[in-house]
């Protein structure tokens, strides 16, 4: 598995590979830069991704930069090992322990993102920034009142379905269309 890096500006000063809560696999690699700086560089992983369960990666869903693709391959086949782990016989920490992990990487993929969205000068930056800052507060929201199972995994349904399929689909493919040089119709 290659690693790709990656700088972006984000208030973590920690070095810290963030792992799944199923398995020891690294999904990225977090290194400090700099004591003193808010800079680090995330490594993350470039390969391809089978989902064979509830949600189903489509061409469609590419924008064109594979760095951004391969991250959001990531959030299908994260959310996917959710739901497959999800049974009344699970242990509840543990899934609670998972759900903060793909918030994790939800929070790196945004930034990176985001500084991408910055150094080609997307002109629906600051609504789409707002579209993610909407997502973080739905997750924090899932992550603070998951109680019971069924619930948890009827909210990440909709969490996924409406705010992470859909995002990627509508909003990140206008990422790719502006990189493209196609004219983006704004939100």
């Amino acid at each position: 598995m290659r690693f790709v890096p990656r700088t972006l500006k984000v208030s973590y000063r920690r070095i810290s590979p963030l792992f799944t809560a199923f398995s020891n696999r690294p999904i990225c690699f977090i290194e400090n830069l700099t004591s003193d700086s808010d800079l680090i560089k995330v490594s993350c992983p470039i390969r391809r991704f089978s989902v064979p369960e509830q949600f189903q990666w489509q061409a469609d869903y590419t924008i064109g930069d594979p760095e951004i693709d391969a991250q959001h391959r990531m959030l299908f086949e994260l959310a996917n090992k959710l739901f497959n782990i999800m049974n009344p016989k699970q242990n509840f920490a543990e899934l609670k322990a998972t759900l903060h992990s793909l918030f994790d990487y939800i929070e790196v993929h945004f930034a990176a993102e985001e500084q991408m969205m910055e150094e080609w000068n997307y002109p629906e930056l600051t609504n789409h920034k707002a579209m993610h800052e909407g997502i973080r507060k739905d997750m924090t929201r899932l992550l603070k009142e998951a109680k019971d199972l069924d619930k948890l995994k009827k909210d990440l349904d909709f969490l996924m379905t409406h705010w992470v399929v859909v995002h990627i689909r509508d909003e990140d493919a206008k990422i790719g269309l502006f990189r493209s040089g196609q004219k983006v119709q704004k939100t």
